[in-house]
């Protein structure tokens, strides 16, 4: 993506506002309320926060749900790799059978 398709957002992180580019507004400021409402669930849970302990809180809490939308997302991959591995190896099986069969 060019600088030229990127629109600047402003946006409100952490009672921080910063314009930003952004090739997809509405993702960025979907993600800019994710992290908000992060962080009032833990000002709500543990009170008083400084800005430091909040930012780390809520990039602890991201990071959690990255790494394991990734795992979830690499174990359905090998679970799909699994049934392609093994419908080729009934398919192949069936092709040598039909192969055997037409050769007699």
């Amino acid at each position: 993506m060019n600088a030229e398709d990127k629109q600047r957002v402003d946006i409100a992180v952490l009672g921080h506002k910063f314009p930003v580019s952004a090739g997809d507004s509405d993702l960025t400021q979907r993600a800019a309320d994710h992290i908000n409402a992060r962080a009032e669930f833990y000002r709500s849970k543990y009170g008083e926060l400084t800005s430091g302990q909040l930012a780390a809180l809520v990039a602890l809490d991201i990071g959690e749900e990255l790494f394991r939308e990734r795992e979830q997302r690499n174990e359905r991959q090998r679970e799909q790799d699994e049934k392609l591995s093994e419908a080729e190896s009934r398919a192949s099986a069936l092709l040598e059978k039909l192969n055997s069969v037409i050769s007699e």
